[in-house]
């Protein structure tokens, strides 16, 4: 499948506009419901990443910039998780370990995120960027089932990332393309946005059947 460019650029917009509309309905939703959003290990990985990328990557300058604006939104994401985020537990010990804990799971997810850029020549981030997409999206099913309501989220929420990822799906095929990666880079980058997007489905779907459950309404809820 080959690509022209400007439906590289178009899925790469697609991509860029629906994470940031997700991003911010996240920060609102976890405010209102004082609570967050994102499954604690995922977000760490993401904030790594996004600061690895836009600050200290060599990847192209349109791309630092990209995920820059990502960086900034999540910043806000994860400030809801660093002031609710004891609030989610039961436990007392949880409850008094998880900002200190927090802080070491991004330091711990930075370094892991360099040392597999230099280990794996990941100068772009594509391939890390597929198994934290992939594991985040797995995380926020489980998250989910583990609070057995949706709070901290949205159908709007639940859609933009839904968006969002499968416009990442193409354009991660594109961006091999123009690399000439070989087939199995390319196997590996179709099977993971496979999962991906099966995650999303069932994470939508999921987030339906809980929200008409407790007479959550599904559209007047952002």
């Amino acid at each position: 499948m080959r690509f022209s460019p400007l439906a590289q650029n178009l899925w790469s917009l697609g991509g860029l506009v629906f994470w940031l509309v997700a991003y911010v309905l996240m920060i609102r939703r976890g405010v209102r419901d004082r609570s967050y959003s994102m499954p604690v290990i995922g977000l760490a990985f993401n904030v790594a990443w996004e600061l690895y990328y836009s600050v200290f990557s060599q990847a192209p300058a349109v791309e630092r910039i990209g995920v820059g604006m990502y960086l900034a939104l999540d910043l806000g994401v994860l400030w809801t998780c660093f002031r609710f985020g004891p609030e989610d537990f039961r436990s007392d010990l949880v409850r008094r370990w998880f900002r200190p804990g927090l802080a070491v799971m991004l330091g711990t997810a930075f370094l892991l995120i360099r040392q597999f850029a230099i280990a794996f020549n990941d100068e772009v981030g594509h391939l890390s960027a597929s198994i934290i997409v992939m594991v985040y999206s797995m995380l926020l099913i489980a998250m989910l089932l583990r609070r057995d309501s949706v709070r901290g989220q949205s159908l709007y929420i639940a859609i933009c990332i839904l968006m969002g990822d499968l416009c990442g799906a193409f354009m991660g095929l594109a961006a091999q393309q123009n690399l000439g990666a070989d087939a199995g880079m390319v196997a590996w980058i179709v099977t993971a946005n496979a999962v991906i997007l099966a995650c999303n489905v069932l994470y939508l779907t999921l987030y339906v059947r809980l929200a008409r459950r407790d007479g959550v309404p599904l559209w007047s809820r952002a």
